[in-house]
């Protein structure tokens, strides 16, 4: 963005849209879908549909206010907060000038390198705003982050060629805090010192990591929001950048067209893929492609492909899972397997803590098209959890 432009920052916008009930909207819905009885709770018939009725209704919002600012203004720059990010990951069809969002999780360092990943292929000018403070929903006490830690998020956002920028807040009488000022000089130089490398950079494609509309769409339980659903994917994409991997997060549509960019594709716990899109991820790893699945839920949609045969399924088991020579305990759903004959095992699940009792399958390689594998893994999520220590 021009540095001299004028603009606006419109908050609160996707993340806290709700359902429109008001007869207007109600009749609007019939005529357009045909659908009589309008479902009232996520159980009922046709929520899915009512819902996707309001989205659109919602980026017909946005378009509306959009265009009519450029109209008046055509310089004036203006987004809308969180459009088109993992909280709302569709393609991006209204004339925003830029993509924004502000990162109020506690899991300060890993949200930047998530939220990051899913604003950067959406082809828009975009920016993440750290706030400079830690807070507690639960009873409003918080503190100030360090420079090191403010730091450490501008990193994952200037590394996917994004924008930063740091939220203070003003003092009662609407003054900024002068003591402050010294520790953003800091992180502003940290930036600066890498803004010649960084700025509007592009990732060079090596492992893409899905971020499924659908089933996005499926879960949520309103039109637009993130919270707290994709904690296990957060986790997934904190292993692989652990290991010093080079990997981006693709919304459904950026990775359609995609995925022979990619030496490997991961689906990290997604529950729906549309059955046209699991085609082109089959036709992926015929033509060489590398496809890792990731959840007890996950692997049932490629049940047929696996080589195995599924057991009972376990909603909440202690699971010891062992590899390396080491055995650590975590929790989660499970989906027992038995391996057809030919299909590898990957280490295994314990009955207890030792290495002489082992009791279960946490993950297969099986052979699939030409000459690549398939790995997938059975237990659910949060596998691995990494604190970040600052």
């Amino acid at each position: 963005m021009n540095p001299q432009s004028i603009g606006d920052w419109v908050h609160g916008d996707c993340w806290s849209a709700q359902a429109d009930y008001s007869p207007d909207a109600l009749a609007a819905f019939k005529k357009e879908t045909g659908i009589a009885t309008v479902p009232r709770t996520p159980h009922d018939k046709d929520y899915y549909e009512f819902m996707d009725f309001n989205r659109k209704k919602f980026r017909k919002y946005v378009a509306h206010y959009v265009d009519a600012i450029h109209k008046f203004n055509p310089k004036f720059l203006i987004t809308s907060n969180w459009a088109y990010s993992s909280m709302m990951p569709e393609k991006v069809d209204t004339d925003l000038d830029f993509l924004s969002g502000d990162m109020a999780t506690r899991s300060y360092v890993s949200n930047a390198a998530f939220e990051a990943r899913c604003l950067a292929p959406q082809g828009k000018p975009w920016d993440l705003m750290s706030w400079g403070f830690t807070n507690n929903w639960v009873d409003g006490t918080g503190s100030y982050k360090s420079v090191v830690q403010l730091e450490q998020e501008a990193a994952h956002v200037l590394s996917m060629g994004g924008g930063y920028q740091v939220y203070y807040p003003q003092n009662h009488d609407a003054s900024i805090k002068l003591w402050k000022v010294k520790d953003m000089a800091e992180v502003a130089n940290f930036c600066r010192q890498r803004q010649a490398f960084t700025y509007r950079a592009k990732a060079v494609p090596q492992i893409a990591m899905l971020h499924s509309t659908e089933d996005f769409k499926h879960i949520l339980k309103g039109l637009y929001n993130n919270w707290g659903i994709f904690d296990g994917q957060q986790e997934i994409l904190n292993v692989l950048l652990d290991g010093q991997n080079l990997v981006e997060i693709l919304i459904h549509h950026n990775l359609l067209d995609r995925m022979k960019d990619y030496k490997v594709i991961v689906i990290p716990e997604w529950y729906y893929l549309a059955p046209e899109f699991i085609t082109k991820l089959k036709n992926y790893v015929n033509k060489g492609g590398n496809l890792l699945v990731i959840g007890a839920e996950a692997v049932k949609l490629f049940e047929k492909d696996l080589g195995v045969t599924f057991g009972p399924f376990n909603e909440k088991n202690n699971l010891n899972l062992g590899n390396n020579n080491d055995i650590a305990t975590v929790v989660g759903k499970y989906q027992q397997v038995a391996l057809n004959a030919g299909i590898k095992s990957f280490d295994s699940f314990y009955s207890e803590q030792d290495l002489r009792f082992p009791t279960g399958i946490p993950a297969s390689i099986t052979n699939f098209g030409k000459v690549k594998l398939l790995l997938f893994t059975y237990i659910w999520e949060k596998i691995i959890k990494k604190e970040r220590r600052l």
